[in-house]
């Protein structure tokens, strides 16, 4: 709820695996897609990228896999 209220007050949120997913969510319903990043970091090494959306105008083509 504050997140949503007043998303101001938050430089960074660190949160468990599940927890991250459904603020990931919530975020993507009050923002455009790409405007935020996200990151997931463990032991040996560390994963940075945008946030991003569906993409429901290729669902389904076979052509976002990133693993080729």
């Amino acid at each position: 709820m504050k997140l949503v209220l007043n998303p101001w007050q938050f430089d960074v949120l660190v949160t468990t695996n599940l927890f991250g997913d459904i603020l990931s969510d919530l975020v993507a319903a009050c923002r455009r897609p790409g405007d935020d990043a996200g990151a997931n970091i463990g032991a040996d090494a560390a994963i940075f990228e945008a946030v991003h959306g569906s993409a429901p105008d290729i669902a389904g083509k076979g052509v976002a896999n990133p693993s080729p």
